[in-house]
């Protein structure tokens, strides 16, 4: 299995008390499933993205000034992340090449989190 969290669950901001909260609870949740499946062999991970390009991000953007965006973005030293970006971590959760990981989270935040701001 493999949950998608964010990364705002180990950086909380001001105004997202309630989604940093759910996102915690599934990085919990993760952990619990991967300790109850794992005599059955069923691995549970859990991905932490950062901003990725996405409608919702668009949205985001729409409703900022290229200014206050471009200084969200400039915090992201390798650029926001792209859908394909998550796919391919999910991939690589689902198969046997991480066939001895679980009740994990990766970080996936284009090095966001490298530095405090």
């Amino acid at each position: 299995m493999v949950f998608i969290s964010s990364i705002s669950s180990q950086h909380p901001y001001m105004g997202g008390a309630l989604y940093v909260s759910t996102k915690a609870a599934l990085e919990a949740f993760c952990r619990t499933v991967a300790l109850e499946y794992a005599a059955k062999r069923i691995r549970a991970n859990c991905l932490l993205p950062g901003l990725v390009q996405t409608s919702i991000l668009e949205q985001t953007r729409l409703s900022m000034s290229p200014e206050q965006f471009a200084a969200i973005e400039q915090h992201y030293p390798l650029g926001l992340g792209k859908p394909q970006d998550i796919a391919n971590a999910a991939l690589f959760f689902l198969s046997d090449a991480a066939r001895w990981i679980t009740g994990t989270t990766l970080v996936m935040d284009g090095g966001l989190t490298l530095s405090s701001k």
